[in-house]
């Protein structure tokens, strides 16, 4: 992944929650437009490019990227303004593996090949009825990878998916993100995620938290001030 694209989510996100809690579960969104990705064709789309997109939080103006989690319908566009998303989630299967697969694998996204292999895993945890038997090989499950425009090869993109796939059905360590999901009724519903602080720097964080309360306390008792 960019830097530039790490930035804008973990400097976003939380503003782009916070805006959503403060309205009873809604937040409105705008599509601004694709990031890096493939155009590829699977069970459920055509000629598709594929990757993240970036939105923006209207009531916040922050911009923030996002996966699709829903390919029965088509992402909203720059023309339709700005929509009201409601905050949505996932079964606890689901959760686990798209935990998995963001902290195996969301770090090292680097190219737009790997942006469209990592979408695509998304799809797959998300569409597949036998989460049992993650694989995007053609005719294999419900969602399959059927080709691609532009790629060397069609069955190394299908491996790198499958590599995701695995990687995020083993993984058995600390949500390293905090998962958000969209929904919207017309349009694309859509999945986003927040860093989760290391427990060093939260201990840190809570220190800082615990001293600055204190500081307050000391000067509202009239200590540490001199007049």
């Amino acid at each position: 992944m960019s830097v530039s694209m790490k930035k804008i989510l973990v400097a976003t996100a939380g503003a782009l929650l916070l805006s959503a809690n403060a309205s009873a579960a809604m937040v409105d969104l705008e599509f601004v437009g694709n990031g890096p990705g493939e155009l590829l064709t699977t069970t459920f789309s055509s000629n598709y490019l594929t990757g993240a997109m970036e939105f923006r939080n209207s009531q916040s103006g922050q911009s923030f990227y996002a996966y699709c989690v829903d390919l029965m319908q088509d992402h909203a566009e720059a023309s339709d303004l700005t929509q009201a998303y409601s905050l949505g989630s996932f079964s606890a299967r689901e959760t686990s593996l798209l935990q998995g697969l963001f902290s195996t694998s969301y770090a090292g996204l680097k190219t737009s090949t790997d942006q469209a292999a990592f979408q695509t895993a998304i799809w797959e945890i998300t569409h597949e009825s036998d989460l049992s038997a993650l694989n995007v090989q053609k005719n294999a499950g419900v969602f399959a990878v059927s080709g691609s425009s532009g790629l060397a090869s069609d069955s190394a993109f299908v491996e790198q998916v499958n590599s995701y796939l695995g990687l995020a059905s083993q993984y058995k360590g600390p949500d390293l993100y905090s998962l958000t999901r969209f929904n919207h009724e017309e349009f694309q519903d859509l999945l986003t995620v927040t860093a989760v602080p290391e427990p060093s720097s939260a201990l840190l964080m809570g220190l800082g938290l615990l001293g600055f309360v204190a500081f307050c306390g000391r000067r509202r008792n009239g200590k540490g001030t001199s007049l």
